[in-house]
């Protein structure tokens, strides 16, 4: 499809994550940026095209102000099920599109949104290791995001970090 002369070249950046995962009550909206390659003196409303599980509210335009080359949309969701993935998909118009000029990003963007809670495993995992002939030992939590696959280990070995994991394949 060929490039429309009126286009300014809209698209979402490659930075937007595709997953947006949340403790329960933590979040009830999330922004997502967009960006435009031209017509940056002008400002500019840009149709979207959604397709979102019900739960996931976008807004109907992406709205740039005379200057401005990057725009946030604000995504609303309430009410979703915990442990749910609820999934969306976000289009540019072809009028608004090019598929031809590069940029860092696409004109189509995915993704999905879930509240789950971290529930604990145990409060009892072990780990060891020996440094220079010294055993070190450790004690911590270990909890699983809701019923999926991705666990973590609190606070591992002191550090204040949380060590994020999958087991296997994802």
């Amino acid at each position: 499809t060929p490039t429309a002369a009126s286009s300014i070249g809209v698209y979402f950046g490659s930075d937007n994550p595709s997953e947006f995962i949340f403790q329960p009550g933590e979040a009830s909206e999330v922004e997502i940026s967009v960006s435009r390659l031209k017509g940056i003196e002008s400002a500019a409303e840009v149709p979207l095209v959604v397709t979102a599980d019900e739960g996931v509210t976008f807004p109907a335009t992406a709205k740039f102000e005379a200057g401005e080359q990057t725009t946030s949309i604000t995504v609303a969701f309430a009410n979703l099920e915990e442990s749910k993935k609820y999934n969306f998909k976000v289009t540019v118009p072809e009028d608004y599109a090019d598929h031809y000029q590069i940029k860092d990003g696409s004109t189509s963007y995915s993704g999905y949104i879930m509240v789950a809670a971290w529930n604990t495993i145990t409060d009892e995992l072990k780990m060891k290791w020996t440094t220079l002939g010294v055993e070190n030992t450790f004690t911590s939590s270990l909890q699983q995001r809701g019923t999926f696959n991705r666990f973590r280990i609190k606070n591992r070995v002191g550090s204040g970090i949380d060590y994020i994991f999958t087991i296997g394949n994802e």
